[in-house]
């Protein structure tokens, strides 16, 4: 074999390296390896051209790791430096807003959600994303818009409703928290009994 193709099949196999330990559930070593992979891929400092579409591949899957092991401020650093090439990804930046949040970043965390959504509408992830962010900074009735629209886009998904019913609950409004914990109950009847004792609090003179 020549130093060349050596070379290709080092690279292909430390590119296995790091998905074989994603899916064994080893963060630590799967980013170990994505390292590796890195340090001569385009785009490094052995290689200043553009990163190749692979590449920004493992740097967003990079951030995925470093978030997994709740290194959150490394993750975000990475998160930008997938965007300032790919600015037209909304699951990129539905990511950012997620990790700005466990930032304790409310405001930051909103503005990227809206990116997100700006660039697709549909995704309701980033609608209840959007929501916490809200909830966050107190911004209740917006909350509430954002979380309503994430249930409609997902209506079997019990996150949004959930929150919904809390944030009804703490604006002490009893017959609106009460329809959607009977929305909730329709289909996720556990997740509505661990929330019945709110409901029994906002009726408490």
């Amino acid at each position: 074999m020549t130093p060349a193709g050596a070379r290709s099949l080092l690279r292909w196999l430390q590119s296995w390296r790091w998905r074989a330990c994603l899916w064994l559930d080893r963060p630590a070593a799967a980013l170990r390896a994505l390292d590796a992979w890195l340090a001569d891929a385009p785009g490094s400092a052995h290689h200043p051209q553009l990163p190749t579409a692979s590449v920004l591949h493992a740097w967003a899957t990079r951030a995925h790791v470093l978030a997994g092991m709740g290194q959150w401020a490394l993750a975000e650093g990475q998160l930008q430096a997938v965007l300032a090439f790919q600015p037209q990804s909304a699951a990129h930046w539905f990511n950012l807003g997620f990790v700005r949040l466990r930032l304790g970043r409310p405001e930051s965390a909103q503005s990227a959600f809206e990116r997100a959504l700006a660039l697709s509408p549909s995704l309701d992830a980033a609608w209840f994303g959007l929501g916490q962010a809200l909830a966050e900074q107190g911004c209740w009735l917006r909350a509430e818009q954002a979380w309503t629209r994430q249930v409609s886009l997902q209506p079997w998904c019990p996150d949004g409703l959930e929150q919904l019913v809390r944030l009804h609950q703490r604006c002490g409004e009893p017959s609106r928290a009460a329809q959607r914990l009977a929305e909730l109950r329709a289909f996720s009847p556990r997740r509505a009994m661990a929330l019945e004792p709110l409901l029994r609090e906002v009726a408490a003179p």
